[in-house]
């Protein structure tokens, strides 16, 4: 596995990469399958489960927490657009 971790950063044990990257496919199956919550819900597991890590004192925990809200961010960009009901919009000025 290529690590592409920046310099002087803990290394992120394989076994925690191999759970984040499984999630996210998970993730993004779920959403293709037209289901973006439950996808968003198993990318929150991984993110619940690196906060634990890192107050348990993983010296990779902070990492492996940013990597989690980076998925998290990036999936909800893809599959999560802000949807804005017509009602709400502001009127328009002429």
């Amino acid at each position: 596995m290529v690590d592409t971790q920046k310099p002087n950063r803990p290394a992120i044990p394989d076994d925690e990469l191999q759970i984040l990257l499984a999630l996210s496919f998970l993730a993004d199956e779920c959403a293709e399958e037209g289901d973006a919550d439950a996808g968003f819900r198993k990318l929150l597991h991984g993110l619940n489960r690196a906060c634990a890590a890192r107050r348990a004192g993983a010296e990779w925990g902070a990492e492996l927490l940013n990597r989690y809200s980076e998925e998290l961010i990036a999936f909800a960009a893809r599959y999560c657009p802000r949807r804005v009901d017509d009602d709400l919009k502001p009127p328009s000025i002429h």
